[in-house]
């Protein structure tokens, strides 16, 4: 099957009778005419999917606004995570990282590496009980 560049070239080399063409090539023949008739189709598309993407896309944002809202009045997120900084400052006390006012989200996922002085017990099990 010919790629649409190789038809578009052959159609452009066509100097015969367009009549004579199939109504698929006599369609290409007249569209390759207009001036950049790509762009023109993808703005095409672009319109006639733009208020179909808008809409998915405003019930995501809706769905992310609610539970961005939802976080930050969660007044336990908020008790665990300044327990978890607490821990972190008291475990780093006298080093660059002893007095930190924040952390960053993904050091949460280290707190099941921080193992305690029992055995079977790390600062995750410390801060869920």
């Amino acid at each position: 099957m010919p790629t649409l560049n190789y038809t578009i070239k052959k159609l452009r080399s066509f100097k015969g009778d367009p009549s004579k063409l199939t109504l698929v090539d006599s369609f290409m023949f007249l569209l390759i005419q207009v001036p950049r008739f790509e762009v023109r189709i993808e703005a095409m598309v672009l319109c006639a999917e733009f208020s179909a993407s808008c809409a998915v896309m405003s019930r995501e944002i809706d769905v992310i606004r609610v539970a961005t809202k939802e976080l930050m009045n969660c007044e336990d997120l908020h008790a665990i995570l300044h327990l978890v900084l607490q821990a972190g400052n008291i475990m780093n006390a006298g080093g660059y990282a002893g007095n930190a006012v924040g952390f960053k989200l993904s050091s949460l996922l280290s707190l099941a590496d921080t193992k305690a002085n029992k055995p079977g017990m790390n600062l995750l099990h410390f801060v869920a009980l």
